[in-house]
């Protein structure tokens, strides 16, 4: 068995009669996050207006060869997490894109760049180059794709080790407007989004919480779906948090990454687990 493996040789593999290949959405899921706390990703409006511009289809094409991603339709949880909810995304839609930042007030300015009471709308992008696979190259394109209706975009780029430091701060010291981020779900289920990325409590250092995202009703109903007495309920009421959050957008909606799984044509029993990158040997077994 073999993991982490580039999609060219995954794909090599497949082709391979002594292997079979394990395919399915994982529990990683690419974005980056909007520093909810610093203008101008502080409104709402360039936040939606950013989503829109990006095309992730694209990306997917351009980067994981159009089959290592889907679109992500939840901010931070994939479908394979307990409680999931598909809370929809934003459409490549560039020209909506350019209305929504016509509304938060930024005109496009004759050298191709928007402005608004003399500031130009320029954003800091703060990304890795092979932290995981296709981190720059995603950061790239997304500049490019917000150059084009009007933000101009500072790709700033860190190793690891300076990365995190400079991403993990208190709100009031935070520097970037975007950081081009993974997530996965260690637990496998969706208590632990809600309570270690959406909370207000969550916010960096303390948690994950790098956009310093907060709402209250958000946090009153996580507080609410701690008291229920069965799954069902909670799950009911985790549906209605990953709406608000979508709304909200606090990140760039990118996509989650599918995970190919390799395995010789004579093990069986690999499955995949909600946890993040966990396949599970326990019940493996191998034929004569």
């Amino acid at each position: 068995m073999a993991l982490g493996l580039p999609v060219p040789v995954t794909e090599r593999l497949r082709r391979d009669s002594r292997f079979n290949v394990l395919q399915e959405v994982g529990a990683r899921q690419y974005y980056i996050t909007l520093n909810n706390s610093r203008s101008p990703t502080n409104d709402v409006l360039v936040r939606r207006a950013i989503n829109h511009a990006v095309d992730k289809q694209g990306i997917i094409n351009a980067v994981f060869l159009g089959v290592g991603a889907e679109i992500a339709r939840a901010v931070y949880a994939t479908p394979i997490v307990i409680g999931y909810h598909e809370a929809g995304f934003y459409e490549y839609d560039p020209e909506r894109a350019g209305e929504l930042l016509d509304e938060a007030g930024w005109d496009m300015g004759d050298d191709g760049v928007r402005a608004k009471d003399g500031e130009r709308l320029e954003l800091s992008l703060y990304t890795r180059r092979g932290a995981t696979t296709g981190d720059f190259e995603t950061a790239e394109l997304v500049q490019g794709m917000l150059a084009e209706v009007g933000v101009a975009v500072d790709l700033i780029v860190l190793e690891s080790a300076s990365f995190v430091p400079a991403v993990t701060v208190p709100q009031e010291e935070s520097q970037y407007h975007m950081a081009n981020l993974t997530w996965g779900t260690v637990t496998g289920d969706a208590e632990y989004v809600v309570s270690t990325i959406y909370r207000c409590d969550s916010a960096a250092p303390r948690l994950y919480n790098r956009a310093y995202y907060c709402n209250e009703e958000v946090d009153a109903l996580s507080n609410a779906s701690r008291q229920v007495a069965t799954l069902e309920e909670r799950n009911e009421i985790y549906a209605d948090i990953f709406e608000i959050v979508q709304d909200e957008a606090p990140v760039i909606q990118l996509f989650n990454q599918t995970h190919f799984v390799p395995i010789s044509a004579d093990v069986h029993g690999i499955y995949f687990e909600p946890a993040f990158s966990n396949w599970p040997g326990k019940y493996a077994w191998k034929s004569p």
